[in-house]
């Protein structure tokens, strides 16, 4: 399949680490890239259809340039830090969704 955008995405980049992204990953560390490249460009950034994270078919993402690659990475390992630092906070609840 060919993209119309060049760039990076977080789960792509998620699994240049090493690491299978999940669901709660990918909101928490997307909406905070997103607002970095807001930030930083005074935009949105592009979007493409790309295959779906964990269905098949596809599904829009966003796109960044190869430049914002560290960027991501940090977030990705911030997350990875704050999940290990609370552990699960909903284990034995049966109020976990």
């Amino acid at each position: 399949m060919r993209w119309n955008i060049a760039g990076i995405t977080v789960p792509g980049v998620c699994r240049d680490m090493g690491i299978e992204p999940t669901k709660g990953m990918m909101w928490s560390v997307g909406q905070t890239i997103v607002k970095k490249y807001r930030d930083e460009y005074g935009a949105l950034p592009q979007k493409d259809l790309r295959p779906k994270t964990y269905d098949d078919g596809v599904h829009c993402f966003a796109i960044y340039p190869e430049m914002m690659r560290k960027v991501i990475e940090e977030a990705i390992k911030a997350y990875g830090y704050e999940l290990a630092r609370q552990g699960d906070l909903f284990a034995g609840s049966d109020n976990y969704v």
